[in-house]
């Protein structure tokens, strides 16, 4: 999983300057600490808070075909950052339970 590889800040509709900080500062701790369970659980939660602006609010067939495909795209993305801080820490039984569906 490589860190930048969704994006720069203000990419995709409705980004906010702090959530493009906060994952700017997940993937920092990432490579900080790649060790670190909490640091790929924090990328993973950063990333979704994103694919959920990226998607914008509204029901599923009013959402534009590549808001759409962008958001399956960072959803896959965070679910391979959760699936990291798994694989790190497999007692750790919160990181299960934010493994989420998202078709």
């Amino acid at each position: 999983m490589r860190c930048g590889g969704l994006g720069g800040p203000g990419t995709g509709p409705g980004t906010r300057p702090s959530s493009t900080r906060r994952g700017r500062y997940s993937c920092a701790t990432v490579r900080r600490w790649p060790n670190y369970y909490r640091a790929w659980w924090g990328l993973s939660y950063s990333l979704r808070s994103y694919a959920g602006l990226v998607r914008g609010a509204g029901y599923a067939r009013n959402i534009p075909a590549a808001q759409n495909d962008r958001y399956h795209e960072i959803m896959v993305a965070a679910e391979a950052c959760l699936s990291e801080a798994m694989r790190r820490h497999p007692a750790q039984g919160a990181l299960y339970v934010n493994r989420i569906a998202f078709e």
